[in-house]
This record gives C-alpha cells, sequence and structure tokens, in this order.
C-alpha cells in the first residue's frame, strides 16, 4: 500500500517538476495534484469512520489508489497521445482494480460469497464492452449513446 502512495506522490511531484513534458502540458496536472491525493484518503477515512474495527485493508486501499498511478504514468510517458487504444486499455485495466477493492472493501460487510462473485464481474463486464465485445454501445456500430460515452478524458 505504501508503495502505490509513494508512486502516486512520486508521479504527481514529477509532472509538477517537469509541466513542459508532452503527456503532462495541457493535462490539468494541477487539479490532479487536488484531487487524486484524495483517491489516497478513502479508505484510511472510510476505516477510521467505521471505528477501526476490522484489520485495515491494505490491499483494498492499494487496489483503489492504484487506477491513479497508471493514470499519471501513461501521462508521464505520453502513452494517451501516442497508442490510440492506450486509454480504452487502460479504463478496462483500471475498472478492474476499482473493482476489486471494492469486492475486499464490502467482503468484510458478510455478503455471501456468490453476491460479491456477482458485484466483480457485473462491474468487470463494463470493461470487455469497452473493448469491443458483443452487443457493445461504441462509436461507429448504430448502439453508441453519447450520454454515457466516457472514453474521453483529460488523460
Amino acid at each position: 500500500m505504501w508503495v502505490v502512495k509513494g508512486a502516486l506522490a512520486a508521479t504527481l511531484l514529477t509532472g509538477l517538476l517537469f509541466p513542459d513534458i508532452p503527456g503532462v502540458a495541457g493535462k490539468g496536472w494541477p487539479e490532479r495534484c487536488v484531487g487524486y491525493p484524495l483517491s489516497a484518503l478513502v479508505v484510511p477515512a472510510i476505516w477510521a469512520l467505521r471505528g477501526r474495527r476490522d484489520r485495515y485493508p491494505y490491499l483494498a486501499d492499494a487496489l483503489l489508489v492504484t487506477p491513479f498511478v497508471l493514470d499519471l504514468s501513461g501521462n508521464l510517458v505520453n502513452l494517451y497521445d501516442t497508442f490510440e487504444q492506450f486509454d480504452d486499455i487502460l479504463h478496462f485495466v483500471n475498472w478492474t482494480f476499482l473493482v476489486a477493492a471494492l469486492v475486499l472493501f464490502v467482503a468484510s460487510q458478510g455478503l455471501a460469497r456468490w453476491n460479491l462473485v456477482l458485484l466483480g464481474s457485473g462491474f468487470r463486464g463494463h470493461g470487455h464492452h469497452r473493448l469491443g465485445g458483443r452487443g457493445v454501445d461504441r462509436p461507429g456500430n448504430g448502439n453508441h449513446r453519447p450520454a454515457v460515452d466516457l472514453r474521453r478524458h483529460s488523460g
């Protein structure tokens, strides 16, 4: 967990120190420096608000922060602008990490294992659709609904 949070701090700091890197320039880095660290505070805050009854969820904490580190790293090496599918691939990978964090976090609430499996596989299916699975809503196939198109962001 500390490695991931250290990587978050290092990637944010790198973008601040080198704002002219092609993947950083014009990508809202100062705003990310405000918002992205909040991801590192979510699990500790919830754990503290719940009275610290359970063991600290280190893995869920690391999994929640990992997508932010991967997004920043992709910007630092300019993958968003040089590798056309990077955004879609990273969304799939990041959703996998986020859903895994959610499943681990709610697992301590006593949900049946089959509920956790359904929770995880239901969200993860969205990532499959993003990469072009059958029956998807993607541009060019006539099923696309722009109101839910989350593919483009400042990344």
